[in-house]
C-alpha cells in the first residue's frame, strides 16, 4: 500500500501552535514563523503561504519576478508535463522562475546543471 504523505522541499519549516486562536489569522512567514516585515511577504499563488524572500534558499530578486504569479518551492510543477513528481529533478529558471523536469526539455538533459539556468523564453 502506498504511503500517501506530503513532502516539504524546504529542510525545517517552522511548527507552530497557538494558545491564542486569533493568531491563526495573522499572516507569518513559512520559514521563520515570523509576523514581522509583513511588507516584504511574498505569498505563494497556489497554497498562499508566506515567506520573506531573504529566507528563502537563492532569495529571489523582488524586481525580476512577476509577485502575482509566484510559486513557492512546495509548489512548483514542471511546465511542460504540469507534474509536479520528482520535484527534486526540477530546475527552476533563475529569471522567471518557471521550472521544468530536466528530461522533459528539449533538447533533453542528461543531468541537472550546476549553475544558474534559464529556459528558452529567458536565455
Amino acid at each position: 500500500m502506498e504511503e500517501n504523505t506530503e513532502k516539504c522541499w524546504y529542510g525545517n519549516p517552522v511548527g507552530v501552535s497557538f494558545d491564542d486562536p486569533s493568531l491563526i489569522f495573522e499572516e507569518m512567514c513559512y520559514l521563520c514563523g515570523s509576523f514581522g516585515l509583513r511588507e516584504e511577504f511574498l505569498t505563494c499563488n497556489l497554497c498562499c503561504e508566506s515567506f520573506h524572500p531573504f529566507c528563502l534558499p537563492n532569495s529571489p530578486d523582488l524586481s525580476k519576478i512577476d509577485t502575482d504569479k509566484w510559486l513557492c518551492y512546495n509548489c512548483l510543477f514542471c511546465e511542460k508535463c504540469h507534474n509536479s513528481k520528482n520535484y527534486e529533478s526540477l530546475i527552476i529558471c533563475s529569471v522567471c522562475e518557471k521550472s521544468y523536469h530536466f528530461w522533459c526539455l528539449e533538447p533533453r538533459l542528461v543531468s541537472l546543471p550546476v549553475n544558474s539556468w534559464k529556459c528558452k523564453d529567458c536565455f
